[in-house]
């Protein structure tokens, strides 16, 4: 008898102590994070990747139609592994991974220069909690509240002011 753990650093973690106190543990990796040592690919990092490229994917057919920037946000916590293959693979402009403090003013800069230069439209993908905390906004139109970014909310003012229009919806914050 014995226990088979399936999961990521978390779960694995727990096995381990279990097995310290003597109980049989085998261990499988399960973790779109892709982070368990020891192993070149962990259950569901596949189909982490394949999600998150389908969606860049159509994300920049929008992107490209309409002239904006997106960002699109990962998962995967403190691993680099899915955004930054997320990023490669899917042709995205620009990443935000956890090996680097994130600075918004950078990437808008970043994008503002290239729009200057002709570019047209972006992807930036990002991974999970790099940017500011979310912060709610509630849209003046509906009522609605949707949760946001720094990012986002500078890259819309930034992107009206580029093309001279106002950002899509009116919101306030709170």
């Amino acid at each position: 008898e014995g226990l088979v753990v399936i999961g990521g650093n978390g779960s694995l973690t727990g096995g381990l102590r279990l097995a310290e106190l003597g109980v049989k543990v085998a261990g499988v990796p399960a973790t779109i994070d892709n982070d368990v040592w020891g192993t070149d690919s962990a259950i569901g990092v596949d189909t982490a990747l394949n999600t998150a490229l389908e969606a860049i994917d159509r994300i920049k057919d929008t992107a490209s139609s309409h002239q904006r920037a997106h960002i699109v946000e990962v998962m995967g916590r403190g691993s680099v592994y899915l955004a930054l293959m997320s990023a490669i693979a899917g042709g995205a402009e620009a990443a935000v991974v956890p090996e680097f403090e994130p600075r918004p003013e950078a990437l808008l800069l970043f994008i503002k220069k290239a729009y200057e230069q002709g570019k047209s439209h972006f992807v930036v993908v990002v991974a999970e909690g790099r940017l500011s905390p979310p912060r709610s906004c509630t849209s003046t139109s509906t009522g609605l509240r949707a949760p946001t970014t720094h990012a986002s909310r500078s890259l819309a003012t930034s992107n009206a002011a580029a093309s001279q229009r106002p950002p899509t919806g009116s919101w306030r914050a709170g």
